[in-house]
This record gives structure tokens, C-alpha cells and sequence, in this order.
């Protein structure tokens, strides 16, 4: 009684005080919600419409492969793809690549890809253009306004972009390459287990050397991590683990994904 009175002599009432506390959540929570948008025209889409079709992501790779430095010195990774060409072609836009390319028409993407961006750049579009999809892709290096990552995530990853595609999504396509094993990424395998919690479809792609290799590996999901391996602790990396560590924990993750990967592998 004496802190609702402090607050009533404060602010004229309690009910003022009510109002301008929700009024302000609400005024907040419209804040994240426009920026996990992209704006085209003054029409906002959501995540899910951030998707391309597999024919414009062969055009990206065989113009990249056209470059004079295209794999010089070294090979290029997703990563390197992300610096060197998706920022400065979408820079100032406040669009990801798939909405610069598809202003006039954005896709709703039926294929959720998950990838780890430290592998290589032709091993990984070889994978993903290499079959046949349910639908327009989303590819989160390709999909997200790189510049404004956080923003675009939002504070809570189970109400993030990924969560929000993989909802409407009629397939995962998880990608395995050479270079890099997604197994020991945090994002691809919290990915992997939201996928069989929501039961969307699974789908292998890679050589399948690669691929009966990396499923033979052990999963350990509390040393997987996100980022630039430069990076100890990366913010999506805190992000995730609470979620896990609050709810089923690390061994329960990782039993049911070997058990899922053993099905594959039979």
C-alpha cells in the first residue's frame, strides 16, 4: 500500500502510472518488432518472405566464380562471401541480399538451410543447388541485412528469424561440406533439434562421404559454438546456451539428435 501510494502521489495515480508502464512496453516491444523487419516501398516483411529461388543463388555463385580474386589466396568460405560481397551490395539498403534481389516480388521461403559459414563457398552452393527443393530457400548469410544482425535477431531467439521461417518451413536442408562440421556449430545444432521438436522434415545434403562422416562424429553441444572462431564467446552463443541450460539441457539435446543422425545414417 505505501509503494502504490508513493507511486499515486508521483504520478497523479495508480492507473496514470499503469497506462504509461504498458503504453511504453507496448511502444517497446513495436520497436523490436519493426526491426526484425525489412522494409520494401513502406511494406514490411517478415523473416519468412527473406527467401530466394536455388536459380538465383546459381547466378550469385557463377558471377562470384568470375572474379579475379575469387579463391585467392585462399578458398573462400561463407564468411568471406558475407564480407567481400553480400555487405557492400546491400550496404545502406537496410535489406538482405534476398530482398535486394526480389524487391518486386518477395519470396516466402518453404526450405529452411542450415550451414556453417566457415565452409567453403562452392562446396556449399554445390550441396544446396545440387537437388530439388520444396520451394524458395532461406539462407540466413543471404536473408538477413548483415549490418544490423542484432537488431534483426531480436532478444530471444526461440521469437527470432530462424524460429520464425522454421514454423512455416516444409523442410530443413542441412548442409554438410568439407571444410567446416556443422555438428560443432551452435546455431546448426540448435536448428536441428528445434527442427525435430516441430517435426520439419530433415534433409541431408553433401557428398555422402561428408555426410557419413560428420554423423559418425560425437555431438557435444555445450563446447558447439557460434561466430568467427576468433570470437570466445559470441553473443548468439550466451543466447542459446540460457535457452538450453533453462529448459532441456545439454545431454537431452544431444541424445535425441544422435538418435535422429543414427536414423540417417541406417
Amino acid at each position: 500500500d505505501m509503494i502504490r501510494q508513493t507511486i499515486s502521489d508521483a504520478y497523479g495515480s495508480f492507473d496514470k502510472f499503469d497506462k504509461l508502464i504498458k503504453g511504453s512496453i507496448r511502444a517497446t516491444l513495436s520497436d523490436i518488432e519493426d526491426k526484425m523487419c525489412q522494409v520494401v516501398d513502406g511494406t514490411k516483411y517478415e523473416p519468412p518472405y527473406w527467401g530466394i529461388d536455388c536459380e538465383q543463388l546459381t547466378k550469385f555463385w557463377h558471377d562470384i566464380q568470375g572474379k579475379k580474386d575469387y579463391n585467392k589466396p585462399k578458398v573462400w568460405t561463407m564468411r568471406d562471401v558475407v564480407e567481400k560481397v553480400v555487405k557492400p551490395e546491400t550496404h545502406g539498403t537496410g535489406l538482405g541480399m534476398a530482398l535486394v534481389w526480389n524487391k518486386r516480388g518477395p519470396k516466402m521461403a518453404k526450405t529452411l538451410v542450415s550451414h556453417a559459414w566457415d565452409e567453403s563457398f562452392d562446396d556449399f552452393c554445390s550441396a544446396v543447388c545440387g537437388r530439388q527443393h520444396k520451394g524458395p530457400i532461406w539462407i540466413c548469410a543471404l536473408a538477413i541485412y548483415q549490418f544490423a544482425i542484432d537488431d534483426q535477431l531480436g532478444p530471444d531467439v526461440k521469437e527470432g528469424p530462424f524460429a520464425k521461417v522454421m514454423k512455416q518451413a516444409q523442410e530443413m536442408l542441412v548442409v554438410h561440406t568439407e571444410n567446416c562440421d556443422l555438428y560443432t556449430r551452435l546455431w546448426c545444432v540448435f536448428e536441428y533439434y528445434e527442427a525435430m521438436k516441430l517435426r520439419v522434415p530433415i534433409v541431408m545434403a553433401g557428398t555422402r562421404e561428408v555426410i557419413q562422416r560428420q554423423l559418425g562424429e560425437q555431438v557435444s553441444t555445450r563446447t558447439a559454438t557460434c561466430g568467427p572462431p576468433s570470437v570466445q564467446m559470441y553473443a548468439d552463443t550466451r543466447r542459446i546456451r540460457v535457452i538450453i541450460e533453462t529448459t532441456v539441457g545439454y545431454l537431452k539435446v544431444d541424445e535425441e539428435i544422435a538418435a535422429r543422425r543414427a536414423s540417417c545414417a541406417s
